[in-house]
C-alpha cells in the first residue's frame, strides 16, 4: 500500500538469502569457537529489535525498495545466525543415540508452533486491520512491531536451556572479538 511493486517484494526473498549466504560461514565459525548462546542471543534479540523498522517505513518506490532491501539483508543475516545457532544447540541438547527421534520431535514441535502461530497471527492481523481509521500509527504497523517483539519470548525460553549459563554470553563474545 505504500508504493512498492509486488515484484520488488518477491526480490526481497533473494536479498534475505543473500544475507544468509554472506554470513553463514562467519556464524558457523563463531558457534564452533564460542558455542551457540551468544549467536542465538544476538540473532533473536536482533530480529525482535528489527521489528521497530516498521515504525519508520518510508513511502515511494525508491525509498521503500531501498529500506526493504536493507531490512531483508539484515533479516537474512540474523536468520543465518539463528539457523547455525539452533543446529549446534540441538546437536548438544539431544544425545547422539536419540538424535533421529529427537530431531523429529523438534521438527514436529516447530511445525505445530508455526501452524498455531500462523493461525493466531492471521486471526489477530485480520482483527487489527479492521480497526477504524484515525490512529496515530496504523494498526497493521503496531501488529508487525509487536509480532517482531514477540521473538523476544523465544530468547527468554532459550535462557532455560541446559548449559546456557556455562556458554559465553553476547557481551563476553563481543569483548573477545574486539580484543582480536
Amino acid at each position: 500500500e505504500r508504493g512498492m511493486p509486488i515484484i520488488h517484494f518477491v526480490w526481497m526473498a533473494s536479498v534475505v538469502a543473500l544475507g544468509q549466504l554472506l554470513t553463514l560461514y562467519a556464524w558457523g565459525r563463531l558457534v564452533e569457537t564460542y558455542e551457540s548462546r551468544a549467536v542465538l542471543t544476538f540473532s533473536l534479540l536482533g530480529c525482535a529489535v528489527l521489528g521497530l523498522f516498521w515504525l519508520i517505513l518510508p513511502t515511494g518506490v525508491t525509498a521503500l525498495t531501498l529500506a526493504a532491501a536493507g531490512f531483508s539483508l539484515a533479516w537474512g543475516t540474523l536468520e543465518g545466525g539463528l539457523s547455525i545457532g539452533l543446529t549446534q544447540a540441538m546437536m548438544i541438547s539431544v544425545p547422539e543415540q536419540n538424535q533421529g527421534e529427537g530431531f523429529s520431535l523438534i521438527a514436529y514441535a516447530s511445525a505445530m508452533g508455526g501452524a498455531a502461530g500462523g493461525l493466531l497471527g492471521g486471526v489477530t492481523f485480520d482483527w487489527v486491520s479492521r480497526w477504524p481509521d484515525g490512529h496515530l500509527i496504523e494498526p497493521e504497523i503496531v501488529y508487525l512491531v509487536l509480532a517482531s517483539a514477540a521473538i523476544g519470548i523465544v530468547y527468554l525460553l532459550l535462557r532455560k536451556k541446559e548449559g546456557y549459563a556455562q556458554q559465553a554470553s553476547l557481551t563476553e563474545l563481543l569483548g573477545k572479538l574486539m580484543l582480536r
